[in-house]
């Protein structure tokens, strides 16, 4: 009985943990420390099979559903422990101090013509990145196929992290999801499991999208918890990769973003950024926005949507799912500290 109740106070402590810590310590403790010596041994088991852990994890939970429900103080403990091996494992990085003092950056309220200059030098270099990348049928694509694509991604973390080394060491690598149909159906392009240390992604997305994909999850497997910390890390390790599919997904990743923002403060700016955008990018965005009207489901879109944003909240992360778009931010302060003299 005694270890029953300790089963179940187990989550509400690792919550008052997590609220608790301060960030300094999360940061040289944690975030520097165990949290990826932890991913890199974990994913030294998990990485040796090439299917997903977690997805079969996930398999066995449903396979038992039965047994389960039968035993309602089993689920409230399983679900305790689950979510207090989550904080140990990785939900304290959430706690971690900002990237943008890793990387030497200051963010900082910005004014609409900064914002404005970023704009149109992202869209000059995302067009030239369009003209260099490959294509097929129209719409650009990979260099290789998708296991190649990843195995890049890997290695353009090994020479980000010769520069950055927070970034570096051995990971488990990316696996497509068994169940991609249904991830595509309900809006996701991947998501990283911290249980097994497996970044996933799906397979049934358009293929210019994988290189920023990747390296958004493996920005996560690396500690980066926060979702516009993750955008902004994969943004930078993608668009310095070399290979054009890599610099072209690398703007495509965050072109959205950036053209909202400035939408939201400047429409005619916005339109007139969305005018300079080439032929061919502008047809690569049609292509994606078409091809997830086609795959998407309305109902499971917005219960992921929905569960996601609870996610974030519930990890300190008070604008939930519209934290993605605060990976702006970041980009000004790229900006202004590349013109500075």
């Amino acid at each position: 009985m005694r270890a029953r109740w300790l089963m179940l106070a187990s989550g509400p402590l690792a919550l008052l943990a997590q609220q608790l810590v301060p960030s300094a310590m999360v940061e040289q403790a944690f975030a520097r420390g165990l949290s990826p010596a932890l991913a890199r041994a974990i994913g030294t088991v998990t990485g040796l099979l090439p299917v997903s852990v977690a997805e079969l994890g996930v398999l066995a939970l449903c396979l038992s559903a039965p047994w389960w429900w039968r035993r309602g103080w089993a689920i409230a403990c399983t679900l305790s422990l689950g979510y207090a091996a989550f904080v140990a494992l990785w939900g304290l990085n959430y706690r971690r101090e900002p990237i943008a003092a890793a990387l030497g950056l200051e963010p900082r309220d910005s004014t609409v013509d900064e914002l404005r200059g970023l704009v149109d030098e992202f869209v000059a270099r995302m067009n030239l990145a369009r003209e260099a990348a490959p294509e097929r049928e129209g719409v650009a694509t990979l260099s290789g196929d998708f296991a190649d694509a990843v195995a890049r991604a890997q290695d353009t973390y090994r020479r980000a992290g010769v520069e950055r080394p927070w970034l570096a060491g051995e990971y488990a690598p990316v696996k497509p999801l068994l169940l991609s149909p249904v991830a595509s159906a309900g809006g996701l392009a991947g998501v990283y499991i911290p249980f097994t240390a497996e970044p996933h992604l799906s397979t049934s997305g358009l293929p210019f999208t994988v290189p920023f994909n990747a390296c958004h999850e493996m920005a996560h497997q690396r500690g980066v918890a926060r979702e516009d910390e993750a955008n902004f890390v994969a943004f930078l390790v993608a668009r310095d990769h070399g290979d054009p599919d890599f610099r072209y997904s690398a703007y495509a990743g965050v072109s959205s973003h950036l053209l909202g923002a400035l939408a939201r403060v400047d429409p005619d700016g916005a339109r007139a950024a969305r005018d300079a955008l080439s032929p061919r990018v502008r047809a690569d965005r049609e292509a994606y926005e078409a091809w997830w009207d086609a795959h998407r489901v309305d109902w499971l879109w917005s219960a992921s949507a929905a569960a996601n944003h609870a996610y974030l909240r519930s990890n300190g992360v008070p604008d939930g799912v519209a934290s993605y778009g605060r990976v702006v931010d970041l980009l000004l302060a790229e900006h202004r500290a590349r013109a500075a003299p």
